[in-house]
């Protein structure tokens, strides 16, 4: 577990701030954030940098204000904090919304803070630039990798540039051809911008109807996260989606996810388990099936066993003789 700071302005990115916080917790880290001292730009200044410089991590939020700056300071509390982390050699992941990134106008600073703005971005995008942002979903999933890839994988590099193009590319293509060259490009390199694009795509009500579409996006969905742990928590919306097909074929999935030795989240367990209740047969008969998929230390995960038992008491015989056959390949491999 480590600690991690987040740092930016705060009446603008108040959503996205709360995002955040819930992709930290869910890699069982701790953020430390000014929520926890003050719900304001006008935090504790002392305290503020003692935290930045004494965290593990430093992540700086960047949109299109700069900032308060405290009196006889030329520099925001933001930026304080930034340059309080570099002094004590703490890693710094800094993240911004794109210059051609639609913004409400009332979040956008004029004048001289704008300037000052502008030359620190343009210093961090040199040496910091960890990824691009605009909604709190897509935050939560480029920092989310960007954390895993400080703590777990030695800081491994991800060209960020490249993301924003592809993606820029796969959002305004004219062509078929060109969508579909961008998605298998971002899908290759693991895009978090990706993967948070697709869900919004399913989460939308009207923007994928067909079911055809539905399980393909889904099933890109699966491979992304098969080696992406981070990543994982993007089903938890999934399963909850009032649309039968995309419940149901979100549970295909992770079934398929488990078939292949991948763990799943504790929480993903616990919200698949839920589905027993489903109004539809289809969907309960196919977590019937995908329960039976899941590696032995899931399958341990308390309620699995249970729900399954539950299951062959279904009102539908199909639902039924589907989880009497999970049971006891479960049981045998126990």
């Amino acid at each position: 577990m480590n600690t991690i700071y987040v740092s930016s302005t705060y009446s603008d990115l108040k959503d996205h701030r709360r995002a955040l916080s819930t992709a930290i917790r869910r890699l069982g880290h701790v953020d430390i954030a000014m929520e926890y001292y003050v719900a304001e730009d006008l935090r504790p200044i002392d305290r503020c940098l003692k935290d930045a410089a004494s965290s593990d991590l430093y992540i700086g939020l960047f949109a299109r204000r700069y900032g308060f700056c405290p009196p006889q300071s030329e520099r925001s509390i933001t930026e304080l904090e930034l340059r309080e982390a570099q002094r004590a050699h703490v890693d710094c992941l800094c993240f911004f919304v794109p210059d051609d990134a639609q913004w409400p106008e009332d979040r956008v600073e004029e004048g001289a803070g704008a300037k000052k703005l502008e030359a620190l971005r343009s210093e961090l995008e040199v040496d910091y630039l960890s990824g691009f942002y605009t909604s709190p979903d897509e935050l939560a999933a480029v920092a989310s990798a960007a954390i895993v890839r400080n703590f777990e994988l030695g800081k491994a590099p991800f060209d960020a540039m490249r993301e924003h193009r592809l993606m820029k590319e796969w959002r305004m293509a004219s062509k078929p051809l060109e969508r579909v060259r961008a998605g298998s490009a971002l899908a290759n390199m693991g895009s978090p911008r990706y993967v948070s694009a697709i869900k919004d795509r399913l989460l939308e009500a009207g923007r994928v109807s067909d079911v055809a579409s539905i399980a393909r996006y889904l099933e890109e969905l699966q491979w992304l996260t098969a080696s992406r742990r981070e990543l994982m928590p993007i089903f938890l919306d999934l399963l909850e989606h009032p649309d039968e097909n995309r419940r149901y074929f979100t549970v295909f999935q992770l079934g398929e996810l488990a078939l292949r030795g991948r763990p799943l989240r504790p929480e993903i367990i616990d919200s698949m388990l839920t589905l027993a209740e489903d109004a539809s047969p289809g969907v309960r008969g196919q977590l019937a099936h995908a329960l039976s998929k899941l590696i032995p230390s899931d399958a341990a995960h308390p309620g699995v066993v249970g729900t399954l038992e539950k299951l062959t008491e279904d009102e539908a015989e199909g639902v039924r003789e589907e989880a009497k056959r999970s049971v006891d390949v479960l049981r045998s491999r126990l």
